[in-house]
């Protein structure tokens, strides 16, 4: 199994020479479909290595059982788009004796770098692995080392072993009978223990290794991309340790299997090694189409069932409205899409499938619509056409824990914590490239001021993100963590230090107001307001550091607007969004919805019915339109009365109920 979480991979150095070329003593056996090459490998042994009360049928079930209970759990592309899979999937099976076992290989989306495998041929790779690949080589090496863990039933013989231990069975009957097992299996208190050793997991991989190598080489793939791919996921950078570190624990275990590899890799013949990587034109389109969209969690309807069109869609509610900085336009975000809008005439002009997307913006120019995933993906989408420009898979394989997309969409934040200290570290990307071009490693570490301004103002306060704001005009960005702060001039990607008022910034609220002025948390602790300490938000020039005042005591979740002296912000007083004079810090006015922005004297707003509202602030007439009814997202609670006639549906704020 590859996982990433981002990535974990297991091994043991001092299990290699016993395991991974033992197999060079064995004589070759004829296999389907041989690639013809001067590189060839003896066949590594392909039976079980333990006890299996399953035969090839009963396995077979056993693998429908588990795909059934797993695949609800993921999002699964369709078959017709998982055949490139297929295709390669069967091409390393070619290469090893017939089995009856059914192979299946899908695509699920994911943001890790992943790919597993259960009983009864099932195999499935993310989206993201497949995207970061450099060449088919690499993909095939991940397919051919889950064939290596099914070929040689390791599932099934780690299932015989559970059935013993917790359920005391020693033998399967019809397919029922293995389904009713499992599920008994998995009910079973967990007081016995049934894992594998970690020794046995260790050598299960070396096996699937072996095997996959083998796969891998006969059917003309380049054995070096296995290592390479391996090595580029775990983030071991080549500090994949020797034999003394290994004693002494001081080598990771992805490191280890890294290594692995690479000598499994070196025990081959120079033909071998000198085999380059290829791409086909079939993989090439499989992964462009890929990063063209995303995954689509909608399913079909269940065929039989009965539809019920509403009279009144059930739209649910915005949680972003913003002008463009020209305020020609306007986007609408709820959970699922996002909506772009002009404004004068109020106007639906296109919609954008992006559900668990960031807060999408307009560029500086007002011609692009942007945005990205918590999996590093960006989208970039040409306001006047409404068609996708492009998009982009950054990869990160230590895993953002926080990220943030600049108002131009060309660099991409990402935050992460050091596995070894802890300590956060930030680092930039150019979103085009893929490539950090900035970073702060290690920089963000505790000190008492921020241990003081934690106790006093956020005692639930996660320290594991940093307070990220970008100047609407993407020239600079400022980073607060703990009791740490910088300011970067995203022009030259160079760090300057914040003087005057701004040298006081700490990890809290922190947004532009303009591309001149910031607004930031000040003074810890010095109101209560309602037992709950608070604290004041300051406004100074940026990047000079002239001090406004001190102000708005009360306010919270302030979010700046496009265009006017105002913030938009929730009150602790009365739980209502107002619009709040950035002047005095006052409310100028009652909010219905805090989805609001102001461009001049114009208010934008969601309306009571999940569409858009536009007139001048404070005035009673004011212009609506309708969003698009789209399908129901996220269903949060789904109840039928108890004489089964009535059927109630709610997402996060509004639902629909039939008969």
């Amino acid at each position: 199994m590859l996982t990433n979480g981002r990535t974990l991979i297991h091994v043991n150095q001092v299990l290699l020479s016993a395991v991974v070329f033992a197999c060079s003593l064995l004589a070759s056996q004829p296999a389907r479909g041989q690639a013809s090459s001067a590189c060839s490998l003896p066949q590594p042994p392909l039976t079980p290595n333990r006890p299996n009360i399953f035969n090839d049928q009963q396995e077979q079930w056993l693998g429908d059982t588990m795909a059934a209970q797993q695949e609800s759990g993921y999002t699964l592309l369709p078959d017709s788009e998982s055949e490139e899979l297929t295709r390669i999937g069967e091409k390393l099976l070619a290469q090893l004796p017939p089995t009856p076992v059914h192979y299946r290989f899908r695509v699920y989306d994911s943001e890790e770098f992943n790919g597993f495998s259960i009983a009864g041929g099932y195999v499935y790779v993310s989206r993201k692995l497949i995207i970061d690949v450099k060449d088919e080589d690499e993909l095939a090496g991940v397919l051919a080392h889950e064939i290596g863990h099914i070929y040689t039933r390791q599932i099934a013989t780690s299932i015989t072993r559970s059935f013993d231990k917790m359920l005391h069975v020693s033998s399967v009957g019809n397919r029922d009978d293995v389904a009713d097992k499992y599920q008994r299996m998995l009910n079973a208190p967990w007081k016995w223990h049934s894992d594998l050793a970690p020794d046995e997991a260790e050598k299960d991989e070396l096996r699937a290794d072996a095997v996959g190598l083998y796969a891998m080489v006969r059917a003309g793939y380049a054995p070096e991309a296995f290592p390479n791919e391996l090595e580029r996921i775990s983030n071991t950078r080549g500090r994949n340790g020797n034999f003394l570190s290994d004693v002494l624990g001081g080598t990771s275990e992805s490191g280890m299997r890294v290594r692995a590899a690479r000598k499994s890799v070196n025990a081959t013949s120079d033909a071998c090694k000198q085999m380059p990587g290829h791409n086909s034109p079939e993989f090439l389109e499989f992964q462009r189409a890929l990063i063209a969209r995303p995954a689509n969690p909608l399913v079909p309807a269940t065929p039989g069932l009965a539809s019920i069109e509403l009279s009144d869609p059930v739209r649910p509610g915005l949680n972003r409205v913003r002008f463009s900085p020209d305020g020609k336009y306007l986007l609408a975000q709820n959970e699922s899409y996002i909506h772009v809008l002009s404004s004068s005439p109020l106007k639906h002009l296109f919609q954008v499938y992006a559900p668990g997307a960031s807060a999408a913006q307009f560029t500086p120019d007002s011609k692009h619509l942007v945005f990205h995933y918590q999996s590093l993906r960006v989208e970039d989408w040409d306001v006047e056409s409404g068609k996708m420009l492009g998009a982009r898979e950054i990869s990160e394989y230590q895993g953002c824990w926080q990220s943030e997309l600049s108002p131009d969409g060309k660099l991409l934040a990402c935050v992460f914590r050091n596995r070894e200290d802890n300590h956060l570290s930030l680092e930039l990307f150019d979103v085009n490239t893929g490539k950090v071009v900035w970073s702060k490693a290690d920089e963000f570490v505790p000190d008492d001021r921020a241990r003081e301004y934690k106790q006093m103002t956020q005692p639930d306060w996660d320290p594991d993100e940093l307070a990220v704001a970008f100047s609407p005009d993407a020239h600079y960005m400022v980073v607060a963590a703990q009791g740490n702060n910088l300011a970067l001039d995203l022009r030259e990607l160079k760090p300057f230090k914040m003087k005057m008022a701004l040298s006081g910034i700490v990890q809290g609220r922190l947004a532009f107001a303009a591309p001149d002025l910031v607004l930031y948390d000040c003074d810890a602790g010095q109101d209560q307001i309602f037992q709950k300490p608070q604290s004041n938000v300051c406004l100074a020039d940026f990047p000079s550091g002239v001090a406004h005042g001190k102000f708005i005591e009360g306010w919270e979740s302030l979010m700046p607007v496009t265009q006017g002296n105002y913030l938009v912000a929730g009150s602790i007083f009365d739980s209502i969004p107002h619009l709040v004079d950035l002047t005095t810090g006052k409310s100028a006015a009652p909010l219905r919805f805090l989805a609001s922005d102001v461009y001049g004297k114009l208010l934008a707003s969601e309306s009571g019915k999940g569409g858009v509202t536009v007139g001048e602030i404070g005035a009673a007439k004011v212009e609506s339109v309708e969003l698009p009814a789209i399908p129901l997202p996220y269903v949060r609670v789904a109840q039928f009365s108890p004489d089964g006639q009535y059927l109630a549906l709610s997402n996060e704020n509004r639902g629909p109920s039939g008969t």
